[in-house]
């Protein structure tokens, strides 16, 4: 069993429009990795083929963080079909991502113990 440790981090001083740059372009990324799940089929291999030169083209972040896109925009869709998902409301029903987070893989941050 894997343990997944979550945390608040509050960021000061300069750079929190490049935050909230990473926020915005993260939650952007997961729908539209959604949209492409939900048509050609959500499997990563899948969300990979459909979307990272989409992403790579058009965000200027490490490339890190477009396979965590793909997993957050995975476990959307499968949490979405398991609630019964994919009824007869059209786009009224699809699954979208509305907060604002991002997935951060290990190998682009470091966490000092001072």
């Amino acid at each position: 069993m894997e343990v997944v440790i979550s945390a608040v981090v509050r960021h000061g001083g300069g750079g929190i429009e490049d935050v909230e740059r990473l926020l915005h372009a993260f939650r952007e990324m997961v729908n539209y990795a959604i949209e492409r799940g939900l048509e050609k089929g959500y499997s990563l291999k899948k969300l990979h083929a459909e979307c990272y030169r989409v992403f790579r083209e058009k965000y200027d972040f490490h490339t890190h963080f477009f396979p965590q896109a793909y997993r957050v925009a995975q476990s959307i869709i499968k949490s979405w079909k398991a609630g019964g998902g994919g009824g007869g409301d059209g786009d009224k029903s699809r699954p979208v991502m509305r907060k604002k987070i991002v997935r951060v893989p290990r190998t682009v941050f470091k966490i000092d113990r001072c």
